[in-house]
């Protein structure tokens, strides 16, 4: 970012910004289990909520 003269500090910070919201650095972004879950349980509860996003973007894209 650093190297890009092109672009304005207020557009490198929303950029930043914008990659960090994807990011799985962000709390936000992280499964939640229980502190004794197992590694499996944690796969099963990370597979339901992909699947659960996938499905609610797949009914955007169609309803467009």
């Amino acid at each position: 970012m650093k190297e890009d003269k092109t672009l304005r500090r207020q557009q490198k910070i929303e950029m930043i910004r914008k990659e960090f919201e994807k990011s799985e650095l962000n709390p936000f972004n992280q499964v939640n289990a229980k502190y004794n879950a197992t590694k499996d349980e944690v796969r099963e509860i990370k597979e339901g909520v992909r699947e659960e996003i996938e499905g609610r973007l797949a009914e955007e894209s169609n309803d467009t």
